[in-house]
């Protein structure tokens, strides 16, 4: 059982030093886009003034995520304004979050299957027990949601992600609790039982919950998750309880959610997207989510803008099979797929397709989707000890078609994890070389700004066509060059008019930002 442990746990780590190779370059890149609007909000603030305005709904006019202007803040405090400190808290982030779905996956296969991994020296255990570092590999590697992982801004949905992870387990942990022999540390509840540590880990969950609300929006799915997640399941022992027992672990978590809504409510009348059109009623509601289950089902090359047109009938096709399985599956399936579904509604919204930082909670589903479902395909597999309380295939020719039917499935299990793998990673590091690309522009603008006003502050940095969102100029320059610098973004037709005191006239030619000399 010790060498099982220790080659997981090896497995485990060449994984994890495998994406760390596979963003090998991200450390060295700059920030991009709302990267310098949160760094400017943040700098300068004490931690009593960045706590009053990040918790200050009424200061909002597009998220609240208060979390995220403190997770800012401390990165600030830590690394300065040096890029690299950010991205190793985005990988750390990302890894934690791939390792907590790995061990759900885990204790999933102990709660929906009673499997005893590791105490058995079967071949199909063995390949069980490796089916969570399978998961761990899919939400690691996954091309997908890679933008979550290499943008500093999308912070935020990693840290939400970390936080409902973090809930699911504690959820999972409440449920066990409940279900397990009474002893001296329970009471009685309207003729029912409730276990206290059961209890404690509902509270648990339920706060971690609350933290998840304020990283990101879309953790508003968190209460319908921890709903599914506590169904029944056939094989944990439960005591009978009254209705009000079963909704008492409710309550905590669904306050906190509907006290939620209505203060996003009240932020979301000044949303400013919302005024321009951003979000919307329309096909995209049905569409994105389709684009998005096709994406993360097939992240093939090309499609991390997710506008190719044969995304939506592919993600019909699949929303076909889930719905199948939906109808005729196991409960864990049901459980599963209708958790998928969920994840997939925060990209419903957009009028422009799902970026792919919101893929990011659907390849976690869908890593538990295909954890469980490899399980339930191994579960059905006939070898000799494989059920303890059920007699082995009598005669040596039905025992040797069962072991040579796992062996044969622990051979294609690897060598189709490998070619996965082999692929998903080279399509991963192409994906951050072309993001970094994409935000080179900016970059090439904060690295001039910085050098322009460390030789002497201009009155005005005039900054001519840029291929950058004007916000985003203004707060490149503004967080390089302090305040008193004016910032200004004007066409070429308008440059002679803006120039007056001491002006630097910035251009792009050949894409990059080049101070244009004085005429």
């Amino acid at each position: 059982m010790r060498g099982a442990k220790a080659a997981g746990l090896l497995a485990g780590l060449a994984i994890a030093g495998l994406a760390l190779y596979v963003y090998r370059d991200l450390p060295g890149r700059l920030f991009a886009a709302d990267d310098y609007q949160w760094l400017l909000s943040v700098r300068g603030l004490s931690l009593g003034q960045v706590a009053r305005r990040a918790f200050d709904a009424g200061a909002q006019s597009h998220f609240y995520r208060p979390l995220v202007w403190l997770l800012f803040w401390a990165q600030v405090r830590a690394f300065g304004l040096e890029p690299w400190g950010f991205h190793a808290v985005s990988l750390g982030l990302h890894l934690l979050n791939a390792g907590l779905l790995g061990w759900l996956a885990y204790r999933l296969q102990i709660a929906d299957f009673g499997l005893q991994i590791g105490k058995s020296q079967s071949a199909i255990q063995n390949l069980q027990s490796a089916i969570p570092l399978l998961a761990f590999a899919f939400v690691a590697l996954h091309p997908a949601p890679f933008e979550a992982v290499v943008w500093i801004s999308a912070q935020s949905e990693l840290l939400a992600a970390a936080l409902l992870l973090v809930a699911l387990h504690a959820w999972l942990a409440a449920q066990s609790a409940d279900g397990r022999r009474p002893t001296a540390q329970t009471s009685r509840l309207d003729g029912g039982r409730w276990s206290v540590v059961g209890g404690r880990w509902s509270v648990v969950a339920a706060l971690a919950l609350g933290l998840a609300l304020l990283a990101k929006e879309s953790a508003v799915i968190g209460l319908p998750l921890l709903v599914l997640l506590g169904w029944e399941r056939s094989n944990v022992p439960t005591f009978q309880r009254s209705n009000v027992q079963r909704l008492l672990p409710y309550l905590l978590p669904g306050l906190l959610t509907l006290g939620y809504l209505a203060l996003q409510v009240a932020v979301e009348r000044r949303n400013y997207l919302l005024e321009q059109g951003a979000y919307g009623l329309g096909p995209q509601l049905l569409v994105n989510p389709l684009r998005g289950l096709a994406l993360v089902v097939a992240p093939l090359a090309g499609t991390e803008h997710a506008d190719n047109g044969w995304l939506a009938p592919a993600g019909a096709l699949l929303a076909l099979a889930l719905l199948a399985g939906l109808a005729r599956g196991p409960a864990g399936a049901r459980r599963l797929i209708l958790a998928l579904g969920l994840t997939l509604l925060p990209t419903a919204p957009f009028i422009a397709p799902p970026n792919s930082r919101y893929l990011y909670l659907p390849v976690l589903a869908a890593a538990l989707i295909l954890a469980l479902g490899l399980v339930r395909l191994t579960w059905r597999l006939p070898e000799p000890s494989y059920h303890q309380d059920t007699k082995p295939p009598s005669g040596a020719f039905a025992r040797s078609l069962g072991g040579l039917a796992s062996w044969s499935l622990i051979v294609a299990f690897f060598l189709g994890a490998g070619l996965w793998v082999w692929a998903a990673q080279g399509e991963l590091h192409v994906r951050e070389g072309r993001f970094a690309a994409g935000s080179g522009p900016g970059g090439s603008l904060w690295r001039l700004a910085q050098s322009v006003c460390a030789d002497g502050k201009p009155d005005r940095m005039i900054v001519v066509d840029p291929p950058v969102a004007p916000p985003h100029v203004e707060a490149i320059v503004r967080l390089a060059c302090g305040s008193k610098v004016k910032p200004m973004v004007v066409g070429r037709d308008q440059v002679k008019r803006a120039i007056k005191g001491r002006s630097v006239v910035i251009s792009f030619p050949g894409g990059s930002a080049a101070v244009e000399p004085s005429s």
